[in-house]
This record gives C-alpha cells, structure tokens and sequence, in this order.
C-alpha cells in the first residue's frame, strides 16, 4: 500500500506559514481542550509509511522497519532512518537484520534496542539487536529467552526494560523484564488475559497496558502494576474509549493520549482521548484535522505530541503533524 495525495478542505480558520522545509497547516482549535494541530509535512523523504517503530534519541527521531514508499507492496523493510527536526529524513542503514513489522524499538541504557516482530512470511521473530549511533547494530541473541514476540510492548520502568506480549503458544500474556539486555527474568507467565497490539506506558509510578486484541475480539480495558510482577484490571468509568488496536498512547501534558486506531466496527478510526488518571477519559470533540489510521506513530518530540503516518482508506499516509496543548 502507497500514499496517494490528499487535498485537504478545512472548515475551519487556515493559517498557510512558508517556511524552508515545508508549508505548514497550522489549525487551532478553540475548544475545552484546546489542542492546535500543525501539519509539517504532507510527505517526507520515506514517503507513505506505516508499521514502522519511532523513538526519540540522541537529540534525532529514528524509524526502523515497516512499510514505506521504497518497500514493494504488502511487504516490509529493515531500513533505519533518521531526522534531527521531525521533518526531513535521510537514510541511515539497511539490511542488517530481517525485514519486519510488530517488533519494537525502545531507548534504553543508552542505546535503542529493536526486539521481535513478523518478516515478509509472517514468521515470528525472537532477535534482540542494539546500536548506540543507529548505524551499527549488534545482534545480542536471534533467541531471546521469552521466545517468538510480536504485537508486543517494550518499555523503560524502574530501571528495567520490560517485554509485555503474547507467548510463543500465543495463549498467555507473559511479562519478561531486564537490567541489561542480556540477562533476562520472567516477571508473570499469565499476568492477564492474551492479547497483541496493545500499548504501554508509564504514567503516575505504575506501567499501564491498555486495549488491544486476541484472535476473536478487540479490548478497551486497562491493567496496571507498580512492579511489573502483579497485574490489576483499572477500574475505568464510563464513556471511555471503544475497544481497539493499532492505535497510539503517549504521555504528554501529564495525560496519556489515546489516538485512532482499528475498532470492532471499523478498519480505521479518528478520534482522540486523554485522562489524568487512567480512570476517567475524556474524547476531544472538535474538529480533527487528520484522516482515519492504524498503525501509525505517536511520540513527544520538542515538547508537542508528533503524529506520523500509518494505514489511511486509500493506502500509506506521509503525513506528519504536531499536536499541542494550550
């Protein structure tokens, strides 16, 4: 799937700024939220791009993997990418580890880190690799000790880095946690109910896993642990967000921001969330300028949530927008 171009007609004020690197859509939105989109770019250099990781790193956004404009279609690359303002990307490395998609890329000690996912022929991958510039990367196992992973998490936590996901058997929830990289424990062999495509975040001391899916359904709920090891089911009130996966979670402002997705009655969806409390949820009902996705990417990049790509109707988006509070 490729990006097909998108004329975009806002029913809203439109401030069109020139600058060297784009012209930028800038739209507020005046509402109880108070969120102001900006889109930096309607494409970049990777053009249409979805299922990729992202992190924010030595000062420069990194992508690893996924479907772009140079990946032949229904298939995906294990190119690096990089980019000190969000907006322009220059090609870093490629093919130093399997093509892939679902894996994870995560910040940790220093060094990112790119665990599991699928290859081009859906086999589950178990490789750990790290690199501390984005062009050299090491292989630390192609065997990790939880075995295949994929549709997983991998997140910072009290000095640990922590692999939340399905197990190989894809029947139980397993939570593995290291201080190394290396050396590995089982924290929990059945923390929860199985499921894939979900996110985790670290937010008021404790991890939090929210939604996702197993084979035959989509979640809405949410589970959290202060120390990885004993899992609760949060007791949310109503509305909330409706079951999904794909979608994106990101701390920002002191909040966690719930971002479009795939849901039970739809392949994509457009809405945005937030709570400060991971109990009561509030959805942003002003105007959006974004289209529908999964499979996108969310980050805090430069004090603003970044919005990147992902599965539109009509195949990849190249879109990157900033999301600001005020």
């Amino acid at each position: 799937m490729k990006t097909s171009k998108i004329l975009l007609a806002f029913l809203l004020s439109i401030h069109i700024a020139c600058d060297t690197e784009d012209d930028d859509i800038i739209i507020d939105d005046v509402s109880e939220s108070s969120l102001t989109f900006d889109l930096k770019t309607s494409e970049d250099q990777m053009g249409g791009f979805a299922e990729n990781t992202m992190v924010v790193f030595d000062g420069k956004v990194w992508s690893v993997g996924g479907d772009n404009a140079y990946t032949a279609d229904d298939t995906y690359g294990n190119a690096v990418w990089s980019s000190d303002n969000g907006i322009n990307w220059v090609s870093v490395t490629s093919d130093l580890f399997e093509a892939r998609y679902r894996h994870t890329l995560t910040v940790f000690n220093n060094e990112m880190w790119l665990i599991g996912g699928k290859n081009n022929s859906d086999d589950f991958l178990s490789d750990i690799w790290r690199s501390s510039d984005g062009s050299t990367w090491y292989n630390v196992t192609m065997t990790a000790p939880f075995g295949n992973m994929s549709a997983h998490t991998t997140t910072v936590f009290n000095n640990k880095m922590y692999v939340i996901g399905p197990s190989s058997s894809r029947t139980n929830m397993i939570v593995w946690s290291t201080i190394d990289g290396v050396n590995w424990v089982e924290e929990n062999a059945n923390a929860f109910p199985v499921r894939g495509n979900h996110e985790t975040v670290v937010f008021n001391g404790s991890l939090y896993v929210i939604a996702g899916r197993n084979e035959t359904s989509r979640f809405n709920e949410i589970w959290s642990s202060t120390d990885g090891i004993s899992w609760s089911s949060v007791a949310t009130s109503t509305p909330i967000f409706n079951a999904r996966d794909l979608y994106t979670a990101t701390v920002f402002n002191n909040k966690v921001w719930i971002i479009n997705g795939q849901s039970e009655t739809s392949r994509i969806t457009k809405d945005i969330w937030h709570s400060s409390d991971m109990i009561n949820w509030t959805r942003y009902e002003e105007f959006i300028p974004f289209q529908s996705s999964h499979s996108h990417s969310s980050l805090v990049y430069d004090d603003q949530i970044w919005f990147f790509g992902g599965y539109i109707a009509s195949g990849t988006s190249g879109e990157i927008w900033t999301i600001d509070e005020d």
